[in-house]
């Protein structure tokens, strides 16, 4: 049965009272004829006895001013009483429209979890063929089937936003770790943008405090709709975010990409819903156009607004400011932590060079870049012990062969670091051991940047070459896990555990909860429980409660659960730690995502 809202009609409080209009008309003449009464009295009074005049014209004005008053206190009182009645009646409409909107946002997450769920069989069987024996042509339709289940994904995340966007309200706001909440952000969008060939970036100016106050989930959702729609049309170079001071209060997030740009008749198009620049971008890079809109609304919700500009064939800038996020007491961010250190980069000259060199300088380093490996000998970069160097996937090998020869020679070696996104590690393996240092994953946060190469000691260096080496051996051979799989879809299960059997554990799997709490307490021992949220019978949550409150009563060992979900909502991830599980994976996942998360539960790092 459909539901209908209505509004209080105008015209029922004036027929409510029409009977009114004869019977004041009425009052009124009585008035009148006993003012002239009055006034007759008094003149016939007013020559023999004036002072009985006066007192007749106080008594009738006296009765005038009660008469007055009652009506008028009556006309008031029947007045707000109909105006109490339409304010009723407002706030009811008002409730039930703000149900209503509920009801849509709900029924849109739902439409999207029950679109991720067979969406990840999609993009994940496509993974595991992408790394199977194919000639090019199969390898080619595979990779765009790939592309085209990504792109497809990024549009249920818009749909998603759309919908959290329906019910702005003033969250609470609270203290807002910036620096992490923006790096956050771009590692997320880091593959996305890898796929492209392209580069996501991070910058914060120098008086950018690490704490401001502000709604996380709210600018979380802003950064990545403008970062992704960046992504969306940038072909070349990459998309940065640079964070900076506005005002005495203020904080500015620039989205800089180097992208097709647009004319300013197009730039005037791009905050409507549903639009984009011209039809030949949305054939082109497909998208619904709802991205630009969500991001101004849910700004100027916050008191702050978006502001665009863009040069055809070279860019767009986007930038969103939000006052009265920066106290008078915050603290500013710790800089100048390189001081002193002088690093060469080998790297490609562009982009991805352009922004590290800027992310060394700004904690106090010098840098020389780049360094053309092309244009001189890799020995004459080693040569110079005293400065670090950073170099890529292209340059690495070339470096690292020449340092291995003077390294056998007893030749002083510089610190050594390279590069990489995280699909380069896997096949550059070889690479992870000495001479080498360390690696630095792109994007590279700020704390891990500083954290990394602050040590320069040699005890540090033989620390981390021990851990490449280890990290290199344990791809090779898998760490001996085993491993309880939960889930209800059958195409989720060969996806998940073809993944973990290929990266060396074995698995035990099951469809249902009441399946998984028989197994675990059948004896064999697991090392993690892969657990779906969304089960007949006991659901995931459900399962991880009673599997805690055993442990619990019988003292045995916490058993690590990892959930894994198509629900992406916060309220979701949140129900999923509450239950006491210890970790939350989105579907659809990649098999380093997967990979990475089984060790990181199962396997905590030494104390």
């Amino acid at each position: 049965m459909s539901r209908r809202i209505t509004r209080p009609s105008k015209s029922r409080g004036i027929s409510g009272t029409s009977w009114r209009a004869p019977v004041l008309a009425a009052v009124w003449g009585v008035e009148i004829l006993l003012t002239f009464g009055l006034i007759g009295l008094v003149n016939h009074f007013m020559d023999q006895t004036p002072l009985l005049a006066a007192l007749v014209l106080l008594a009738g004005a006296a009765a005038l001013s009660a008469i007055a008053y009652v009506l008028l206190n009556r006309e008031i009182l029947q007045r707000l009483k109909t105006l109490k009645s339409g304010l009723s009646a407002e706030q009811v409409a008002r409730n039930a429209a703000e149900e209503l909107a509920s009801e849509k946002s709900r029924l849109l997450a739902t439409m999207s979890h029950e679109i991720r769920t067979p969406l990840n069989g999609v993009i994940g069987m496509l993974g595991l063929l992408l790394e199977s024996e194919m000639t090019p042509e199969q390898k080619n339709y595979a990779t765009t089937a790939h592309a085209s289940g990504r792109i497809l994904l990024s549009i249920i995340d818009e749909i998603l936003d759309g919908a959290k966007s329906e019910a702005l309200r003033k969250d609470k706001i609270a203290p807002v770790d910036i620096t992490a909440l923006v790096e956050n952000v771009t590692e997320l969008l880091a593959p996305r943008a890898h796929a492209k060939g392209i580069e996501i970036v991070s910058l914060f100016a120098p008086d950018v405090p690490q704490t401001v106050m502000g709604d996380d989930m709210r600018l979380r959702q802003i950064l990545f709709n403008l970062a992704g729609n960046a992504i969306k049309f940038t072909e070349r170079g990459g998309v940065a975010i640079t964070v900076a001071r506005h005002g005495s209060d203020g904080l500015s997030f620039t989205v800089s990409d180097t992208g097709i740009g647009m004319t300013a008749d197009e730039l005037s198009r791009i905050f409507k819903p549903f639009e984009q620049a011209n039809a030949d971008t949305t054939r082109r890079f497909g998208g619904t156009g709802l991205g630009l809109t969500i991001s101004r609304r849910i700004a100027e919700s916050l008191g702050g607004g978006i502001s665009a500009q863009s040069t055809p064939g070279e860019g767009t800038c986007l930038t969103v400011t939000l006052p009265g996020t920066v106290t008078a007491d915050a603290a500013p961010r710790a800089g100048n932590a390189l001081a002193g250190r002088r690093f060469r980069l080998c790297l490609e000259a562009g982009f991805v060079s352009g922004h590290f060199a800027r992310q060394l300088q700004a904690q106090g380093a010098d840098v020389i870049a780049p360094a053309d490996l092309q244009g001189q000998d890799a020995r004459a970069l080693l040569h110079n012990s005293l400065d670090s160097i950073i170099c890529d996937s292209q340059s690495g090998p070339p470096l690292l062969e020449a340092a291995r020869k003077l390294e056998r020679q007893g030749r002083p070696l510089p610190q050594i670091w390279i590069l990489l996104t995280p699909d380069e590690r896997r096949p550059l393996q070889h690479l992870l051991k000495q001479p080498l240092t360390g690696y630095l994953m792109r994007p590279v946060r700020c704390s891990t940047l500083v954290e990394q190469l602050t040590s320069r000691d040699s005890a540090f260096v033989r620390t981390a070459a021990a851990q490449l080496r280890t990290i290199a051996t344990r791809a090779s051979r898998g760490p001996a896990l085993h491993v309880l799989l939960a889930d209800d879809t059958p195409v989720n299960t060969v996806i998940a555990r073809t993944i973990l059997e290929k990266a060396g554990h074995s698995v035990v799997a099951v469809n249902s909860g009441v399946a998984a709490i028989e197994a675990i307490n059948g004896g064999t021992p697991f090392d993690i429980l892969l657990l779906d949220m969304e089960m007949p019978g006991l659901s995931g949550p459900e399962t991880a409660q009673l599997i805690r409150a055993a442990e619990a009563q019988s003292q045995h060992r916490r058993l690590p659960i990892l959930a894994l979900t198509a629900n992406t909502r916060p309220e979701a991830v949140a129900a999923c730690l509450t239950a006491g599980m210890d970790g939350h994976l989105a579907k659809p996942f990649d098999r380093h995502d997967l990979e990475t998360s089984v060790v990181r539960l199962a396997l905590p790092p030494a104390a």
